[in-house]
């Protein structure tokens, strides 16, 4: 019997880097390394939990600067007012 050794790498017909639109932990992997899959299949799911709570803080930010804006605003206009009625003779 006869055997034969060679040395080499073995690569890839084709290889795709994957990113992901948003950043968190893998939560679940719905694919294995070497599984063929077609375009659009899911990949993998992201845990979302402290995406949410960004949201939720930048959601409560805003909030609270649009509450500054409203206040800030009226006190302009008063100050506006008040400047007014005090140049008149």
């Amino acid at each position: 019997m006869q055997s034969l050794e060679f040395t080499g790498d073995i690569l890839p017909m084709r290889e795709t880097w994957i990113h992901s639109r948003v950043q968190g932990w893998v939560a679940a992997l719905h694919a294995d390394l070497g599984d063929i899959l077609s375009k659009g299949a899911l990949l993998a799911l992201i845990d979302t939990t402290e995406l949410a709570l960004a949201r939720q803080q930048a959601a409560t930010r805003l909030a609270k600067a649009r509450g500054d804006l409203q206040r800030l605003q009226g006190l302009a206009e008063r100050q506006m007012a008040a400047t007014k009625m005090s140049a008149m003779p």
